[in-house]
């Protein structure tokens, strides 16, 4: 890990050194979350963020097809269902 000093300016601004943008492909107007404890501060870029959401969401998938087709398939069932029960209500 590599570990360069910086300051904060007086409107709060860091600087990220050049060799660090370079490092982690960083460009002007990328966005970069921050995550805080009591005492450290960690910047991680959304890329890593991205690949941290779809390494959590991989655990839930199920090999036989896609979530959102699964997603879909379940909301039309509900969606009959309830269109269903509006019919028998009606009928009453």
């Amino acid at each position: 890990m590599q570990e360069i000093r910086t300051q904060i300016d007086i409107h709060g601004r860091v600087l990220i050194p050049a060799i660090i943008r370079k490092k982690m492909n960083l460009k002007p107007g990328d966005t970069l979350t921050l995550r805080a404890t009591e005492e450290e501060i960690k910047m991680v870029s959304m890329k890593s963020v991205i690949r941290e959401a779809q390494e959590l969401i991989k655990k839930y998938k199920k090999p036989e097809g896609s979530l959102v087709d699964s997603f879909i398939k379940m909301r039309r069932q509900e969606s009959q269902l309830e269109e269903s029960r509006n019919h028998q209500t009606k009928d009453l």
